[in-house]
């Protein structure tokens, strides 16, 4: 390790590393030690001149992850060294077996979505850094695909604003026009860096806007964060052009020395193209201040960098910018050699058979639409016909479930009372019967009857056809509720007559979620809530996944139930201490303190739902007592008018960090 030199605190944190990996040697954690490694290699690159050190790291993480067993860890080693080559600079050509290897992997394993979506993504900055748009767009769409099955509004904008820079490149206008409104229809409202992100896109594309529109969206950037280290050159790069093209001479000198000193000789690795951008500089700022030949030697040398440096997109940017200069100029000779070093440029990366390819790509894309809204409206008319012809059928099944429901209710009941004649036990069998019954009684029976009613009222012409439609939504809803009431009842019997084994096995707390989210998937478009995973990497987790689903199941349904339309429910999951604490948020209804201790005292506490339906609350009183069942600690926080936090705490294996 090269620590001999280093400032003590760069010294100290890769001694910390350095330590934990020796620990894990010692106690043949490959997984963790694969984990610290990629951590180092970060570490590295950042106080390092020069990405050595950081390789190797990366390639003894990947070693170690082999060792480990886990695919997906393995996968996220190998990416990283990829992102790591592509950060570098290191041509792509060079490491077409690596990405054969992802691709297998992809193509033939478990990967995750999170892990997959970055892949693709990684894939499609590699195509469009080497002017490949056609194959870059591929890419994008994938992800972009992954992002909207992941449901995460950030993934979603990031990968819209990468869409967006191709559009521009290959002057897609309506494309362009429908991804710029998706991106503001998605974006989070908090997370300035997206904001920032997309405004210094629209920036850059100084061809297409006003000068005037152009220096809004900096201005808008200045004002999300003016001391982002992450946007820090892109920031003074941009106040250095607004500068320069309104002729603030000093200030614009001032931002280019900035660039010069920070990145050219304090940060060389934090921007491997600041030559070319500096020379571009010098290049603006000469010819406005009317020094034609200076700017001209330095258009050429930013040029001959760009092709030194292997970068076709910075050049092909160059090149237009140089166009657009000397038809202000009246120097034809210049303007003739960049139109035709931009058509040598384009025709290399962007030939005849990539133009027919993106026109097949655009039409497959628009008549996905299209197929996609005919399925929707051929299913709606099927999933009507299909409801006409078989409620009453579901009418009778769930009569003939309530009455077999409440014999075996019967028969645990007695059954119970003839085993335990204490009096704690009779109460509180009293007590659980009376709940039951009750539930049976008014969620049940109830919701039943107006089935029927409604059905006499159809029979008989009381109903217009599109009253009727209205009415079997709300039937279509009850039966949902029934079910889930009667499914909740024969679980929790089963779980009292000792009937329901604990089945505990390694599971993805990722695909879980996935799984749950799913289910809900059709009321949250209806009404138009969001479900944030606040967590981007996953974690492996020891449960019984079905009574884990169920758990997760019940607190996800109690969260949109209560949660008003167009709101939005919080996923959070946190590592501490060997332990992963998951918390489920909604900003909705909320409980009294009443109705919380009801449901620790496992006692019914009905209330009514956003929708105007009646909730048992039985779901979190079972979903409390499998978590008891499971050694999960549960936690239930909830203010009336506010929300409702429900916490499950349990034992991990480990989390990948990015």
């Amino acid at each position: 390790m090269r620590s001999a030199n280093l400032p003590k605190g760069d010294s100290t944190k890769l001694y910390s590393i350095q330590s934990q990996i020796d620990s894990s040697h010692g106690e043949n954690k490959h997984a963790d030690i694969a984990l610290h490694l990629l951590k180092k290699s970060k570490l590295e690159r950042k106080i390092f001149r020069d990405t050595t050190d950081s390789f190797i790291s990366i390639e003894q993480a990947i070693e170690s992850a082999g060792k480990s067993g886990n695919t997906n860890l393995e996968f996220y080693c190998l990416y990283s060294l990829r992102r790591a080559q592509f950060a570098s600079n290191i041509a792509y050509q060079n490491f077409t077996q690596l990405d054969t290897t992802l691709q297998n992997m992809l193509s033939n394993s478990d990967i995750t979505d999170t892990l997959s979506f970055y892949a693709h993504q990684l894939w499609g900055n590699i195509y469009e850094k080497h002017n490949y748009h056609i194959l870059a767009l591929n890419e994008y769409i994938i992800s972009q695909n992954i992002a909207y099955n992941l449901v995460d509004k950030s993934k979603i904008t990031e990968n819209l604003i990468r869409l967006l820079q191709v559009y521009n490149i290959l002057k897609d206008d309506y494309l362009f026009k429908e991804t710029q409104a998706l991106i503001e229809s998605y974006m989070p409202e908090h997370n300035t860096e997206l904001k920032m992100s997309y405004y210094l896109t629209l920036r850059s594309f100084e061809y297409r806007y006003s000068q005037s529109k152009s220096e809004s969206f900096l201005k808008q950037a200045l004002l999300l964060s003016p001391n982002s280290e992450q946007f820090d050159f892109k920031i003074h790069k941009e106040l250095a052009i607004y500068y320069i093209q309104n002729l603030k001479i000093d200030s614009a000198l001032s931002e280019i020395k900035y660039l010069e000193s920070n990145y050219l000789i304090e940060k060389p690795l934090n921007h491997l193209y600041v030559q070319i951008h500096i020379e571009e500089l010098y290049a603006r700022f000469f010819y406005n201040t009317n020094n034609f030949s200076v700017a001209q030697t330095k258009y050429s040398s930013a040029l001959s960098l760009c092709d030194e440096m292997n970068s076709p997109l910075l050049k092909r940017r160059l090149l237009l910018l140089t166009l657009k200069i000397t038809k202000d100029l009246d120097d034809y000779k210049m303007a003739f050699e960049a139109l035709r070093s931009l058509k040598l440029l384009e025709d290399s990366t962007m030939n005849r058979s990539q133009i027919v390819e993106y026109q097949k790509l655009k039409n497959e894309l628009y008549n996905e639409k299209i197929a996609k809204k005919i399925d929707q409206l051929e299913y709606s008319r099927k999933i009507s016909e299909f409801n006409l012809r078989t409620q009453t059928k579901n009418i009778i099944w769930l009569v003939s479930a309530t009455i077999a429901l409440t014999a075996l209710i019967l028969v645990i009941f007695f059954g119970y009372t003839q085993k335990r004649r204490r009096s704690k036990e009779l109460l509180a069998l009293n007590n659980l019967k009376d709940f039951i019954f009750g539930v049976i009684s008014h969620d049940l029976r109830i919701p039943l009857y107006n089935f029927n009613t409604l059905l006499g009222m159809a029979e008989n012409k009381y109903l217009k056809e599109e009253e009727y439609s209205g009415y079997l939504r709300t039937i279509q809803t009850e039966l949902k509720g029934i079910t889930g009431v009667t499914e909740s009842l024969l679980c929790w019997a089963k779980s009292n007559q000792g009937l329901l084994k604990v089945n505990l096995t390694v599971n993805s707390l990722m695909d879980i979620l996935t799984e749950v989210k799913d289910i809900f998937k059709t009321e949250l478009v209806e009404r138009n809530i969001h479900i944030i995973s606040n967590f981007v990497y996953d974690f492996e987790i020891k449960t019984d996944k079905d009574l884990f689903t169920f758990i997760l199941r019940n607190i996800i349904q109690n969260a949109v139930k209560f949660s008003d339309d167009r709101s939005q429910i919080e996923i959070n999951a946190v590592k501490e201490n060997n332990r992963v604490i998951i918390e489920v948020v909604d900003y909705g209804a909320g409980m009294s303190e009443e109705q919380l201790t009801n449901i620790n005292q496992q006692i019914s506490s009905p209330a009514i739902d956003i929708t105007g339906f009646k909730s048992t609350g039985l779901g979190l009183i079972i979903a409390k007592d499998f978590a008891k069942r499971l050694n999960i600690k549960n936690e239930i926080k909830s203010v009336v008018g506010k929300g409702t936090s429900v916490k499950l705490s349990f034992e991990c294996s480990y989390e990948v960090d990015n």
